[in-house]
């Protein structure tokens, strides 16, 4: 994946591979994040190499 890629990697209807033949609509990571953050739950992610690796972190409440 490129910089540009990752850039955009949760945005809505982004896909990084355009072909006909692959399935889904681009929407999954989107839909993940926006169910996540009103709940404080922060999500990311890191690149090693070859490899996307995706975290989620529970925040909890304020004091």
């Amino acid at each position: 994946m490129t910089k540009a890629d990752l850039r955009q990697i949760w945005q809505p209807c982004v896909r990084k591979d355009k072909s006909r033949h692959r399935r889904g609509t681009g929407l999954g990571l989107s839909i993940v994040r926006s169910i996540l953050d009103p709940h404080r739950v922060r999500c990311g992610f890191t690149m090693n190499a070859d490899r996307l690796t995706f975290t989620v972190t529970f925040c909890g409440k304020k004091p």
